[in-house]
């Protein structure tokens, strides 16, 4: 108080919640931190896109580290994690040349290579 007397209150228990659980929101938000994927552009949904792949990575690395009861360093996971969606990217969007013979149509070859830009 005003006067230097103390009183006491109870914690509302939302308060005793929160107190408990954001320490795990801290720790994300700090490895979410330490490796900024973040690319300087004008386009707010890749900004929302690398926020939250890093936001997966972190998990990720988060629900390995309770499985297997130790903590590896994140960048060595971060690195391959990438480099497994890389290479997945890699093999979903191959070209894929026709075994026709002769010569193809204009039609025909933008139809080939529609694949590389659609989503799976």
């Amino acid at each position: 108080m005003k006067d230097g007397t103390e009183a006491e209150f109870p914690c509302p228990d939302i308060a005793k919640t929160y107190r408990a659980i954001m320490g795990g929101v801290d720790l994300a938000d700090q490895m979410s931190g330490l490796y900024d994927i973040n690319r300087k552009s004008n386009k707010w949904w890749k900004k929302v896109f690398y926020r939250g792949m890093m936001m997966a990575a972190v998990n990720t690395w988060v629900i390995y580290s309770e499985l297997n009861r130790k903590k590896p360093a994140f960048l060595p996971v971060l690195v391959e994690i990438a480099e497994s969606l890389s290479e997945k990217g890699k093999e979903s969007t191959a070209y894929k040349r026709s075994r026709r013979s002769g010569r193809s149509s204009n039609r025909y070859k933008s139809m080939t290579n529609v694949g590389d830009h659609l989503l799976i």
